[in-house]
């Protein structure tokens, strides 16, 4: 389809919010509901920012370390040897360690993480190590519709699900506007003149409300598409425009995804409102 992209997961903003979203990820990939962010800034963490046990196995340590890159820096070879040398030193020995990056996935690192791990074997030592790019860290966040909702907020679970129960709290607020009604509604707006403000009443405003919302939801996907504008936009026709007087689970979804998506720094405004 001309324009469109594969959905792209929103990188995180800040080394907090991705340490705090990785806990929620590796919760579900470990299957450990106990993964702790590791001590404060400023306290010997030997590469380690996040602490878990495979299958909850007090025997399986993992560690995970998150570097934050913006915009096209990469995560370098020096990095990772440092990193892990630390990591290597952790108490209790790690069986696991992975460095998981915003920077695009590496083929040359992961082929190191490979060599490091042959020389911790040669040294009777066996310790997986590995480097997930944003590449493989946004696969392994889509299949886990927790980790969906933590780093992408607003726009989980899938489009579909979203859609569908769109339509279910639609069809639950009674007869639906029939095709006449509306052009007689659209008529009447259009006596009324664009100087005055016009509510569409109940009936009318849920239909409308909720086929926006399903429309917006559905083309997040597009190059061109600023989802968190729209649903910004589409909110405040709901809190005091002319879709306000729909019902409250209709305009509640739509408060809610609104402020989801629009819960970043830059938007903060948009999400409080």
């Amino acid at each position: 389809m001309a324009g469109y992209r594969s959905t792209q997961i929103r990188k995180p903003e800040s080394e907090t919010e991705f340490e705090q979203n990785s806990v929620v990820l590796f919760c579900g990939i470990l299957k450990d509901p106990n993964i702790k962010r590791l001590g404060t800034r400023g306290q010997k963490q030997y590469g380690v920012d996040l602490v878990g046990h495979r299958d909850r196995d007090p025997k399986q340590v993992v560690g995970i370390q998150c570097k934050l890159k913006t915009g096209t820096k990469k995560l370098s070879k020096a990095e990772v040897c440092t990193e892990v040398s630390k990591a290597l030193k952790y108490k209790p020995p790690l069986t696991e360690y992975v460095i998981v990056t915003t920077a695009a996935n590496d083929t040359n690192l992961q082929q190191y993480t490979q060599e490091l791990m042959q020389a911790q074997e040669a040294q009777g030592r066996r310790i997986q190590i590995d480097v997930w790019g944003w590449g493989i860290l946004s696969e392994a966040i889509k299949n886990d519709e927790k980790a969906k909702q933590a780093f992408d907020p607003g726009f989980s679970p899938s489009v579909a699900a979203q859609t569908k129960a769109i339509i279910a709290l639609a069809k639950g607020q009674g007869k639906l506007a029939t095709q006449a009604q509306v052009a007689e509604l659209d008529a009447n707006m259009a006596r009324l003149g664009s100087t005055e403000s016009v509510k569409l009443p109940p009936h009318f405003a849920d239909r409308e409300l909720a086929s926006r919302l399903s429309r917006t939801l559905r083309r997040r996907g597009f190059a061109t598409t600023d989802t968190a504008q729209e649903l910004a936009d589409l909110a405040e026709r709901a809190l005091d425009g002319d879709l306000s007087f729909a019902s409250s689970p209709v305009r509640f979804e739509t408060l809610d995804r609104a402020a989801r998506a629009n819960a970043s720094p830059k938007t903060v405004a948009a999400a409080k409102r």
